[in-house]
């Protein structure tokens, strides 16, 4: 009776035939996560997880359960993946939180399909189009003896500043800009800045623009105008005047692409154009690689894989048409039927331009 009372005690605690197969099933649920490049159909490239039984199942078209380095897990349609390719098997994850590691799935990838965006894409040489800069992100730019720097603090809102390089300084601006995303392809923003011109005496001047970009941020064209208000050099008579900006940026390659902008101030006297002043640029734009090197390893600037530096080269020409008068015995001001016309150029134009973020693109 003892005996078969402890062989009924051990076959109690003793795994059923069906438990022991439910056991090493449950050890088999442990995912086991396969380290992949995930290409999309738009050109962008993602570094991550998936499962390795669901990679082995898959088939083009199907959709898959994708967990971006640093990022949470989340599914991709199958029409949005291109192809699949595998690195290595990535170990149980430990105990000790996953490094935070920049990917790409934060910010718009370039719109043709380049490797990846440029930087500059919201500016062209000094004037800029209606998009925005990605918040948390900015650049300082160095125009020959010209420095700018601007920096978007909030969602929509970019902020600038620039003043004449050497002492004392001629030239001063500072303003800041909110955009209007209509869709994919039509922006508008409205801006507002103030001037100072002067070594000694700041005289103050203040434009108001509005603007309108067509297309995206790979091919688009950017037509703005304004009203400058003031009483300073900027006028010879008048404390008006009127300021159009048409500007253009197509890119060739993931590194080259071509800026025009064209200013054309007019200043008016009593409803009558006195004196115009316009300038015209063209200039190719070389976009900097990926990232930098440090310690041998390639570093993003941000998530979206910004380079970190972009070099502007072209020819800057002036052209002022000087409306000339003439006064009669009592004093009156006649405007002549002869105009007076003076260009300039063309003048080299160089702009280094370096980009920073304050780490929200990272997070």
């Amino acid at each position: 009776m003892i005996v078969l009372l402890w062989l009924s005690s051990l076959y109690a605690n003793s795994p059923t035939g069906e438990q022991a197969e439910l056991e090493p099933a449950a050890e088999q649920n442990v995912q086991k996560m396969v380290q992949i490049h995930l290409y999309l159909q738009n050109g962008l490239m993602l570094v991550g997880t998936a499962n390795a039984n669901q990679l082995l199942t898959w088939n083009l078209g199907d959709p898959l359960l994708f967990t971006p380095l640093g990022g949470e897990t989340y599914e991709v349609s199958g029409d949005r993946i291109a192809k699949i390719e595998t690195i290595n098997t990535v170990p149980p994850p430990t105990e000790s939180a996953p490094p935070k590691m920049p990917t790409t799935t934060r910010l718009t990838p370039s719109p043709e399909g380049f490797d990846y965006v440029d930087p500059g894409a919201s500016r062209y040489l000094y004037s800029s189009s209606s998009t925005s800069l990605p918040t948390g992100f900015g650049y300082f730019s160095q125009k020959l003896i010209f420095t700018t720097m601007a920096f978007s603090p909030i969602r929509n809102l970019s902020l600038h500043a620039g003043t004449y390089s050497l002492y004392p300084a001629l030239l001063s601006t500072v303003g800041g800009k909110y955009s209007i995303p209509l869709n994919d392809n039509i922006h508008l923003a409205i801006g507002a800045s103030a001037i100072t011109v002067g070594p000694e005496e700041l005289d103050l001047n203040a434009l108001g623009t509005g603007s309108i970009t067509l297309k995206n941020n790979d091919s688009n064209v950017t037509l703005s105008a304004g009203l400058i208000t003031g009483d300073s050099a900027l006028f010879s008579q008048a404390e008006q005047g009127v300021l159009v900006t048409i500007s253009g940026y197509h890119r060739f390659t993931t590194r080259v692409a071509i800026i025009t902008e064209n200013w054309m101030f007019f200043e008016t006297l009593d409803d009558v154009t006195k004196n115009s002043l316009a300038a015209h640029a063209l200039a190719v734009r070389v976009i900097g690689r990926k990232g930098i090197t440090k310690q041998g390893r390639r570093v993003l600037i941000s998530a979206g894989g910004y380079p970190q530096v972009t070099l502007d080269l072209g020819l800057l020409y002036f052209r002022a048409l000087y409306s000339t008068a003439f006064y009669g015995y009592d004093g009156t001001e006649y405007l002549s039927s002869f105009d007076q016309m003076d260009n300039i150029g063309p003048i080299p134009w160089l702009d280094f331009t370096w980009y920073f973020d304050d780490g929200r693109l990272r997070q």
